[in-house]
C-alpha cells in the first residue's frame, strides 16, 4: 500500500513537472512572436531612429586654369586723309588786307610785309584758302623820290600764301604800286619866300639893284632848299584792301 502511494506521488510530480515545461515553452514561444511581430520589423524601427543620411555634397567645379594675359591690341591706324590736287590758273584774284602800313619811309626795297586773305580763294567746289589766312609778300620798290622832278613811290608783291590746310606755298603776283602825292606846290613855295626874302634884303642893301640881286640869289637859295628837301612819302595805310593776281599757275596737293 505504501509503495503505491510513492508511486502515484511520483506520477502526479512527472506530470507537474511536464505541465510546467510546456507552459514554459508556451511563454517563451509568445514573448519570441512578440519580438518579432511582422507588422513592425525590427529594420522599420532602425530606420525611424536612423538620422537622414546627409545630402550629397555638390562637386567642386575645376576652375579653369587662368588665361595667360595678352597685349592690348594697338588702336588701328587712322586713315590717311584724302590728297587733291588743286591748280589754279594765271589771272587768279588774290584779294588781301594790309595788316599794317607800309611807307617809303620805313620800308625799304626787298622789305617783306604781311597781310590777311580777304576773302576765300575756290578751284571748283574745294576750298584752297580762307579768308583770314596768312598771306606774305614783299616790297618790290621803295624810292623815296621827293625830288622836283619826282615823287616817291612803292611798289608791292605777294610771295606766299597759306592754303586750307595750313601749308605755305609759294605764288607769284602782279605789282601793286603807290606813288606819294606831289609836292610841286609846296616847292614853289620855298622857292618863292626865299625870293621874297632875298628881295628885302637886297632893297636894304643898294636900292632897287640890290632888290634885284637880292631877288636871284633868294630864289636860288630857295631852289636849293626845296632839291634837297624830299617829298612827300609813298604809303599804303593798314587794313587797306589790295587785289592782286596771279602771274603764275599754282599747282598744290591739299590734304
Amino acid at each position: 500500500m505504501k509503495h503505491r502511494s510513492q508511486l502515484f506521488f511520483l506520477a502526479i510530480l512527472g506530470a507537474a513537472l511536464l505541465c510546467l515545461t510546456f507552459s514554459g515553452c508556451a511563454t517563451g514561444t509568445q514573448q519570441t512572436s512578440e519580438l518579432e511581430d511582422p507588422e513592425q520589423p525590427a529594420t522599420e524601427d532602425t530606420t525611424e531612429l536612423a538620422a537622414p543620411a546627409a545630402a550629397p555634397a555638390p562637386a567642386r567645379t575645376a576652375r579653369p586654369a587662368a588665361a595667360t594675359r595678352q597685349p592690348a591690341p594697338a588702336p588701328a591706324a587712322a586713315p590717311a586723309p584724302a590728297v587733291r590736287a588743286v591748280s589754279l590758273p594765271p589771272g587768279t584774284p588774290v584779294a588781301v588786307v594790309t595788316s599794317s602800313p607800309i611807307s617809303t619811309k620805313t620800308h625799304k626795297t626787298g622789305d617783306v610785309f604781311e597781310a590777311s586773305l580777304d576773302r576765300d580763294i575756290v578751284d571748283g567746289n574745294r576750298v584752297v584758302a580762307r579768308r583770314g589766312a596768312l598771306v606774305t609778300g614783299i616790297v618790290a620798290e621803295s624810292d623815296p623820290g621827293g625830288r622836283v622832278k619826282g615823287v616817291a613811290s612803292l611798289s608791292l608783291k605777294l610771295t606766299r600764301l597759306t592754303l586750307d590746310d595750313g601749308q605755305e606755298v609759294s605764288i607769284v603776283t602782279d605789282a601793286y604800286g603807290v606813288q606819294a602825292k606831289t609836292s610841286v606846290k609846296k616847292d614853289a613855295t620855298k622857292v618863292g619866300i626865299g625870293a621874297g626874302i632875298g628881295a628885302a634884303i637886297g632893297a636894304i642893301a643898294g636900292g632897287g639893284k640890290g632888290a634885284a640881286i637880292g631877288a636871284g640869289v633868294g630864289g636860288a637859295a630857295g631852289t636849293g632848299a626845296a632839291l634837297a628837301t624830299h617829298g612827300n612819302p609813298a604809303e599804303v595805310a593798314s587794313e587797306t584792301p589790295i587785289t592782286f593776281e596771279l602771274t603764275a599757275p599754282l599747282e598744290a596737293s591739299i590734304r
